[in-house]
């Protein structure tokens, strides 16, 4: 080596160091770069500790078992997995069973997660459409064998750009080449799926988790036999019959014994259920007539009642008829169905509720069914309180003994039994609610039983508070219920404050305006909350004026409402996050909050919702 060479090859070993600094453009910095600082080796490091033999730990890792590295994988991302992939040969059948054992596509899912959240979704995840269709006709190529590694596949949020046509296609073309899969999962809200798919699946004997949104207004046809089938969810459904059928077919001995898990929802429930609201009572003379409730002042179309679909719970009837009954179920949610109060009696029969943990009725509709009434009626108050049957929810109360979950979106005539049937779990079933999601609806027929809104939510609040020893999650939103719409109902300060009783709460859900005159005060005497939800548009009450500018920034809607997060977090120290409408805010111990745009998580934190960690 020349003297030029040896001396600037000193020049860079006194400037340039493993400790050094790197610069903008990856080059590394001159040790005197920043005055006053110290980038030496620490006096510390000893030769001893930073010398490591990479030829002797090399051998140690590719002499490892085959389960070891298994562990390690699962423990790695998605591009650790890649990297590993490539750069050792040892790793290589292990980091490419790992990276297909679990494929999630979701566009919304953020890298910018927790290290708990990567931990407990430790999964492949696709976000664009052109990394989807690259997978699909990776897995269905010929010789490439890659199918059978795959266990499981959620479809949570398709890719931009991808419609439900293309999707299916390519679903179809690979399904029959995942002889491995054990799992599969489409959310509600993400792909329908032709019956004919189900036969497509080459292994289901070994299918243990089936969600998926299969249209079944084609008619049923036979899809062969789950008989391992243990969680279980079927949406949409538009004919309760069609879904006996189909339901027939799956549910055989073996699955109603070890059936763990069901979700059914009927197919458009905000369009059939909310856009037209449909009259509750029912009478002979309305059936032979197909009138609606005499209120002409409303509309014009008449709600044809002998079309009603009133059979939801038919799909019992062959359980029962066999002596047989779900046994083993844990988690029941329902969404966006018709039921009379005579249905209990079927529910108790066909399902042993004391063995749920969670049950979810959403947009869950109690018909009151007249037939003695053959005359034409104009007063439905009096007709309601003289015919009135006892509550759908009532009769279940009792068998419910180790409820712990619990969501009610329920509708029902003139009265309210909602806050009877949470008294009754404490009262009747012994049941401490450890969740707890309520939607309360008020309407002017309530007025029959209810001097005023008032009273009513007060009755809501002595049954909630009866839970309040072991209550750790709680959702309370009121609606005004109109013919065509909603509106938020505000819950009086006075029967707000007495949450306060509920120190175990770790998650608060609510209408903004509700909390707006004793927010602060009710938030600082709940000693153990975490996750504070503010539900609505004015959730943040007056916005910033002076940020109502032409072209929004990214976080402008932030920090039109931070003020109102800055004042919670002050107002209780131990409050982690703040959520007012959209906007999620970190927390911080000195009444310091930021903004946070990943809130993906926050609905299932915040409220009792079934997610696809529900179904592993």
């Amino acid at each position: 080596m020349s003297t030029e060479e040896s001396d600037e090859s000193d020049e860079m070993t006194e400037h340039v160091s493993v400790l050094t600094p790197i610069g903008h453009a990856g080059m590394p910095l001159p040790h005197d770069y920043f005055e006053e600082a110290d980038y030496q080796r620490p006096k510390s490091a000893t030769p001893e500790v930073i010398s490591i033999d990479f030829h002797e730990t090399a051998d140690v890792m590719s002499n490892l078992p085959f389960e070891v590295k298994i562990q390690i994988t699962k423990s790695l991302t998605q591009y650790d997995l890649v990297n590993l992939a490539r750069t050792s040969k040892s790793f290589y059948v292990a980091a490419v069973q790992a990276l297909f054992a679990k494929i999630v596509v979701d566009s919304r899912h953020s890298y910018l997660q927790s290290s708990d959240q990567r931990e407990s979704r430790s999964a492949t995840y696709i976000k664009t459409r052109y990394n989807f269709t690259k997978l699909m006709r990776l897995v269905a190529k010929e010789g490439q064998s890659l199918g059978k590694l795959i266990k499981c596949l959620e479809v949570v949020h398709l890719p931009d750009g991808m419609n439900q046509s293309e999707t299916r296609s390519l679903i179809c073309n690979s399904l029959p080449l995942m002889s491995g899969l054990c799992k599969f999962y489409c959310d509600s809200d993400a792909l329908s799926m032709p019956l004919n798919i189900l036969k497509l699946l080459p292994n289901k004997q070994d299918v243990e988790s089936l969600a998926v949104n299969i249209d079944l207004r084609q008619g049923c046809e036979t899809i062969g036999a789950f008989e391992n089938v243990r969680k279980l969810s079927i949406s949409p459904f538009v004919s309760s019959e069609k879904l006996a059928t189909f339901l027939n077919n799956i549910l055989v001995p073996s699955v109603v014994q070890n059936l763990s898990t069901l979700r059914m929802a009927r197919e458009c429930a905000s369009v059939i259920n909310k856009s037209s609201r449909q009259s509750l009572i029912v009478t002979k003379y309305m059936l032979n007539n197909n009138l609606e409730e005499p209120n002409v002042g409303e509309t014009d179309e008449a709600i044809r009642y002998n079309q009603m679909d009133l059979d939801f719970w038919k799909f019992l009837d062959p359980i029962v008829d066999r002596n047989f009954k779900l046994l083993s179920l844990r988690n029941l949610e329902i969404a966006a169905v018709n039921i009379v109060p005579e249905d209990s009696t079927r529910v108790v029969q066909g399902i042993d509720l004391s063995k749920l943990t969670l049950l979810a009725l959403s947009d869950v509709q109690e018909v009151q069914l007249i037939p003695e009434v053959d005359y034409e009626v104009s007063d439905f108050t009096s007709l309601a309180l003289e015919y009135m049957q006892p509550s759908f929810l009532c009769g279940l109360a009792p068998y419910l003994r180790n409820l712990q979950k619990l969501r009610l979106d329920f509708r029902e005539p003139i009265k309210d039994s909602v806050h009877v049937f949470i008294s009754q779990l404490k009262r009747d079933a012994q049941v401490s609610l450890w969740e707890l999601d309520i939607t309360v609806h008020w309407d002017d027929n309530k007025l029959a039983l209810w001097p005023n809104w008032g009273v009513l939510a007060q009755k809501y609040m002595d049954s909630i508070l009866m839970h309040a020893g072991t209550l750790r999650k709680l959702s309370l939103i009121a609606h005004q219920d109109f013919k065509f719409y909603e509106l938020p109902k505000r819950i009086p300060g006075g029967v707000l404050l007495q949450l306060q009783r509920c120190q175990q709460l770790r998650s608060l859900r609510l209408h903004g305006d509700s909390l707006h005159p004793t927010g602060s005060e009710l938030i600082g005497k709940l000693h153990g909350l975490e996750k504070l939800d503010l539900v609505g548009k004015a959730a943040g009450g007056p916005q910033h004026m002076a940020l109502q500018v032409v072209h929004a920034g990214v976080l402008d809607n932030w920090y039109r409402v931070i003020h109102v997060a800055i004042a919670l977090a002050r107002a209780s120290p131990n409050l982690k996050q703040v959520r007012i409408d959209r906007c999620l805010f970190a927390c911080f111990p000195d009444g310091t909050v930021g903004p946070q745009t990943d809130n993906s998580d926050f609905d299932i934190q915040t409220r009792v919702l079934m997610s696809a960690n529900d179904w592993e």
